[in-house]
């Protein structure tokens, strides 16, 4: 009995439930389908090879460091009519030593780009900083 009044009563009311729930189901895989793969819809991705990399240090600091690599490769993302604009020279690419000034080490590499981009990758993430004896010439001055 229980059977037989679960699909008499309010019949119509439960098919029209099982469309309903047949149609958002048709709709939400169709959306599904529709996304675009990687990123937003109108965004490209560029690449910059050999930015300088830039030393922050205080003036008054007469410290010589050596940095290796001198220059980094970053990836961006934006829209194209943005990105085909964006030049090297706009690119912020540091290594901040005024937080404790490193004898020898690592630092991470700090990047900033233009409004309407984002950075997607740096490589390397970080640089290898060597202080180096007043007397040697060949190092960065800042």
């Amino acid at each position: 009995m229980l059977g037989r009044d679960f699909f008499i009563i309010n019949r119509w009311q439960k098919l029209f439930a099982l469309f309903l729930a047949g149609l958002i189901w048709l709709a939400v895989r169709s959306g599904i389908a529709l996304a675009p793969a990687q990123g937003e819809i109108g965004h490209d991705i560029r690449q910059f090879d050999h930015v300088p990399l830039a030393v922050l240090n205080w003036v008054s600091n007469e410290t010589r460091f050596r940095l290796e690599p001198t220059q980094v490769s970053l990836v961006l993302r934006g829209d194209p009519s943005v990105l085909e604009n964006v030049r090297a020279d706009q690119l912020e690419v540091f290594v901040n030593l005024i937080e404790n000034p490193p004898g020898k080490g690592t630092r991470p590499i700090h990047v900033y780009v233009p409004a309407g981009t984002e950075l997607v990758s740096v490589r390397p993430r970080e640089v290898l900083v060597d202080r180096l004896p007043t007397s040697d010439a060949t190092g960065h001055r800042n």
